[in-house]
């Protein structure tokens, strides 16, 4: 028998009064004592720990007492003594929590420890703990992985009667448990454990024996949660493109149509495996390129990264490529309608950064297109004379219906219409002959504007304006000049519009060369005084006599032949001593009769 390892020796003592003592010692520590009375009673007293046999929860001391009477005659029987094996109770255990993110060069956060301790508080008994160990038939790992690698757990123990459990992952440590006989232990995180998808914390369940000196056990689960690591992005780079810098057919190209940017993310522990457009996102939903909608279509490629095709139709529009490495490409290949009156679209792509358990971050790329509006850089000004006018100019020598064009950086979107401004009056005041000029505008199939002047129904000009920007002016009836004008320069205000709806306003300027009456020949008159009756030596002669302007008249014909009021052609002569006035009367038939006493000279029209 032992206590405690040690031998246990019986030591028998006569006493004075008759009675036996044994003592029951192991290397002089008491183990029990049995006294025994000459009266028949006895006592047992336990002092100490008796090693109990494995699996055992008692064991029975028979002591065989022998009765002797006064004369010597004896009797024996057994005293049995039965110890109850003393086992340890746990009766608490510290649950041990430790975060990925404290990870040192790997975690996000690091502000934690990964080594972190508890303690067992154990009613250990008379027979003392000797150890704390795993249950080595329980598993708790079950299937664990590290970065998608099996974990596995080896058990050293320790000279000083701990033990040391050492978690690894294809040659890496991933954690290290020590428990210890005094019941302290310790857990420290060395890498990442593999989470479920969406699942924040894993708890390991590690099933612990306590054995006391003499085989004695107790159990109890130490759960261990293992907090997940979540890339966190901390910032995104913001791209912006102009549709201008789009090669052949922007009105720019000073800038890259492909831009890259970043996302800073801290990845974690569990390291980013993939950046990808949320699912359930339609970043490109009611866009469109030249009219036709735009789709998305996404590649998964062979190195982990992601690309997005947008066509319109079967034109490229734009790619986006998201790489694993948290960086990223867009690259704009065609345009984009843009909404009316609007200079820029952001389209914003909402990324998922995904790490090697599964756990998610989000964040949104913001790609701001900027629309390219066309640019008219010249106009080619239109002269015409009246005097070319058919049938009624002085001239007729040069074309009445002249072309032009507008020089236009047209951009991605091109130019789908040029249109007079709708607000402009450009024949306001105008009349031709006296009568008030209006303009109608006709819209045309082939998507250019006629615009016809008129004046009481005879036509004035006309102006086309066609899609590809040239145009063509044709007059066709005489303008009302100022007086003392040549000509006259009407304004048309034009507006180029391109497919999303972007303007720019230039204007045609025409000028109109005011047609003059040209007299080529004058009939020059003679009279005679000698025909005046009564007075003249030969009154046979005519005094009235008539003559006529030979005149170009124009296309705006000559309404009056009047004197110029500033000669005086009388100036300084006498009729019989008297000086001679001249008097004009503006007739109602529109001439002019210039008059003095006996004689009269008629303007007529």
């Amino acid at each position: 028998m032992e206590s405690q390892g040690r031998s246990i020796s019986l030591t028998e003592t006569t006493n004075s009064d008759g009675s036996f003592t044994y003592s029951a010692t192991a290397e002089g520590d008491a183990i029990f004592t049995l006294r025994v009375n000459p009266d028949g009673s006895y006592s047992f007293t336990l002092e100490g720990p008796i090693d109990h046999a494995v699996g055992s929860d008692s064991l029975t001391l028979d002591f065989t007492i022998v009765a002797t009477d006064f004369d010597g005659d004896t009797s024996s029987l057994v005293l049995p003594v039965t110890i109850t094996d003393d086992v340890p109770t746990i009766n608490d255990v510290v649950a041990l929590t430790v975060d990925e993110d404290d990870l040192s060069s790997v975690g996000s956060d690091q502000s934690q420890p990964t080594l972190v301790e508890g303690q067992f508080t154990t009613t250990q008994g008379s027979d003392g703990v000797v150890q704390y160990q795993l249950d080595v038939n329980a598993d708790p790992l079950n299937g664990l992985q590290s970065q998608g690698q099996t974990v596995s757990i080896a058990e050293t123990q320790n000279a000083d009667g701990s033990y040391t459990y050492s978690a690894t992952a294809n040659g890496s440590a991933v954690f290290t448990l020590i428990l210890n006989t005094d019941g302290s232990y310790s857990f420290e995180l060395q890498g990442p454990i593999d989470h479920a998808a969406n699942s924040d914390s894993l708890t390991l369940d590690f099933s612990v024996i306590v054995t006391d000196f003499d085989g004695d056990t107790s159990q109890i689960v130490l759960p261990v949660t293992i907090v997940d690591d979540k890339p966190t992005i901390t910032d995104v780079d913001a791209i912006t493109v102009d549709e201008d810098d789009l090669g052949t057919i922007g009105s720019d190209q000073t800038d890259p149509i492909s831009i890259d940017g970043n996302f800073t993310t801290t990845q974690g522990s569990d390291r980013v495996v993939s950046y990808q457009l949320d699912a359930s996102s339609i970043p490109v939903d009611g866009l469109t390129s030249q009219g036709v909608a735009v789709t998305l279509t996404e590649t998964a490629n062979g190195d982990g990264s992601f690309t997005y095709q947008a066509t319109a139709g079967t034109e490229s529009v734009f790619t986006l490529i998201v790489n694993t490495d948290g960086s990223y490409n867009f690259t704009l290949e065609g345009p984009i309608d843009h909404a009316v009156d609007s200079d820029e679209l952001t389209l914003t792509f909402p990324i998922i950064a995904t790490d090697f358990d599964g756990d998610t971050t989000n964040a949104t790329i913001p790609v701001t297109i900027v629309d390219d509006k066309p640019v008219i850089t010249d106009v080619d000004a239109i002269t015409v004379d009246e005097d070319d006018l058919a049938s009624i100019g002085s001239d007729q020598s040069n074309p009445i219906s002249i072309d032009g064009n507008f020089t236009t950086t047209q951009g991605s979107d091109r130019v789908v219409s040029y249109q007079l401004d709708g607000t402009s009056t450009p024949v306001d005041g105008l009349t031709s002959k006296g009568v008030t000029v209006t303009l109608t505008e006709t819209a045309n199939g082939d998507g250019s504007f006629t615009y016809e002047a008129t004046a009481g129904g005879n036509p004035v000009f006309t102006l086309t304006v066609n899609t590809d920007g040239s145009y063509n002016f044709t007059l066709e009836g005489p303008i009302d000049h100022a007086v003392d004008s040549d000509e006259l320069t009407l304004n048309f205000p034009i507006v180029a519009t391109d497919f999303d709806g972007d303007t720019v306003t230039e204007t045609i300027p025409v000028t109109i060369v005011d047609d003059v009456p040209t007299i080529t020949a004058v009939d020059a008159l003679s009279v005679d005084e000698d025909d005046l009756s009564g007075v003249g030596s030969d009154p046979g002669g005519d005094l009235f006599v008539e003559g006529a302007f030979t005149t170009t008249q124009g296309s705006d014909r000559v309404v009056s032949y009047q004197l110029d009021s500033t000669a005086n052609p009388v100036a300084g002569l006498t009729s019989q001593g008297e000086a001679i006035t001249l008097v004009e009367t503006a007739n109602d038939d529109g001439s002019f009769t210039m008059w003095r006493p006996q004689m009269a000279i008629l303007f007529s029209r």
